[in-house]
């Protein structure tokens, strides 16, 4: 049956086809955009309504501060510093908006309408930056296999349906990566001059991009490692001044209105704080903890930690008197950065599903420091970027959110275990066809 399957005319037509877009660059760019396009109306068509009612309507952020600020832009010609809760918003996502609604208002479409297909769109483009960011790197078929995950990544379609800031970050963040790793590939100045403005475009949607740049300037250093130090510090600059004249126009709009230096955004209240008293907030579902490890989460909620240095003060403190349950608070948020939620909603699940992905990049890891030893600074380049995110939601709220943009990563390496698999039962399959004929 097998064998009539793989011989049967429609089965030659398909490999066939494969093979000629495979061999076809652009062709394949553009498979990987409409594949991209199909699974993404797929998941919109018949499962968005997967998950706790909650998901079916936009988040606060988009109602209370996005949405009001894009339309405060729209009617004044000029961008708030701040939304109706005293915040410092990042202006990123807010014009972002500004162009989308504008675009809906010529189509004379629904704004919501104009997000979600713009979501499409975007998610589609950012997939084939990550198949050439794997391209550049370790080849076609790798990237390939990197691409596929990445567009069927359920997590990843999840936030297609709202107004979510990942999907416009992830592509500028790709965008920028890519023109790095082509700017060291080549020694462009012009491509590290536009890796750091499209690094700036990201700070200013999601601001946890802010320190990036120090990530991009010492792969610089080690990706140069054989040329002069004035070339290094050359590329290094350029980079760094491009990022900065991207965010330098926001940041004196914000001083000649507040009179303040600030971060891209800010405002009230403690993510830190919110980060380390998961299992006791309010409205949340009940997450199991041990006892000690609750009543340190019960005595920071108490204290009211709203500033770095009470944080610090206490953290310190705990260190000292209560080590173990505090070491052990702080391994569970390090681990729970792969799959939990703000709400706690069906984390276990996550689990399960994140594991698809993370053990075969955890394997795939391994491989490449085995047989890859030339792509290593390369290699390291994106684990150094990975581990950014992961500690900077390590920092605050530690969830998968904040995780997503470069789970697109995590995939290159799982890609990398993958095809190597794939390749070796190929090998197999094909030797033992040949030992046949023979």
């Amino acid at each position: 049956m097998r064998h009539e399957m793989i011989h049967s005319p429609v089965f030659s037509q398909v490999k066939y086809a494969f093979l000629f877009v495979y061999a076809r660059r652009q062709l394949l760019l553009l498979a990987i955009f409409f594949t991209s396009i199909a699974f993404s109306l797929i998941f919109l068509l018949y499962f968005q309504g997967i998950g706790p009612a909650e998901h079916a309507t936009p988040g606060t952020d988009y109602l209370n501060a996005y949405k009001p600020l894009a339309e405060s832009i729209l009617q004044n010609k000029a961008i708030p510093v701040t939304d109706s809760l005293g915040r410092i918003i990042a202006p990123g996502y807010p014009v972002y908006l500004v162009f989308v609604f504008t675009i809906a208002g010529i189509f004379g479409i629904d704004g919501f309408l104009a997000i979600v297909l713009f979501n499409v769109l975007i998610a589609a483009a950012s997939s084939v930056l990550l198949f050439l960011i794997t391209e550049y790197i370790w080849g076609r078929r790798i990237a390939l296999v990197a691409a596929v995950l990445w567009i069927t990544y359920p997590i990843g379609l999840w936030f297609l349906k709202n107004p979510h800031t990942e999907i416009p970050f992830i592509f500028f963040l790709y965008g920028a990566i890519l023109a790095f790793i082509v700017s060291m590939k080549h020694r462009s100045l012009a491509y590290v001059f536009l890796a750091g403005l499209l690094l700036g475009i990201a700070s200013l949607i999601r601001p946890i991009a802010l320190f990036l740049p120090v990530v991009f300037i010492l792969a610089v250093f080690i990706m140069m490692a054989k040329k002069m130090w004035w070339r290094k510090f050359l590329f290094a600059g350029v980079l760094l001044i491009s990022y900065i004249l991207m965010l330098l126009p926001w940041e004196l709009h914000v001083y000649n209105e507040t009179g303040q230096v600030t971060p891209i955004s800010g405002g009230p209240g403690s993510s830190i704080q919110e980060g380390l008293i998961f299992a006791v907030r309010e409205g949340k579902t009940q997450i199991p903890v041990p006892d000690e490890v609750r009543d340190i989460m019960e005595r920071i909620k108490t204290e009211d930690l709203n500033t770095k240095t009470e944080i610090i003060r206490f953290s310190f403190q705990e260190l000292t008197q209560r080590p173990i349950p505090f070491i052990e608070l702080l391994s569970l948020k390090a681990v729970r950065v792969w799959y939990a939620t703000a709400q706690g909603w069906y984390e276990a699940k996550i689990l399960m599903l994140q594991l698809l992905y993370l053990i075969p990049a955890v394997l795939g890891i391994v491989y490449v420091f085995r047989r890859y030893r030339e792509k290593l600074a390369e290699a390291l380049f994106l684990l150094v970027i990975i581990t950014f995110f992961w500690f900077m939601a390590f920092v605050v709220l530690s969830i998968l959110r904040y995780m997503v943009p470069v789970m697109g990563f995590v995939m290159i390496f799982s890609a990398i275990f993958l095809e190597a698999v794939l390749s070796s039962i190929w090998n197999r399959v094909t030797s033992k066809r040949l030992s046949r004929v023979h």
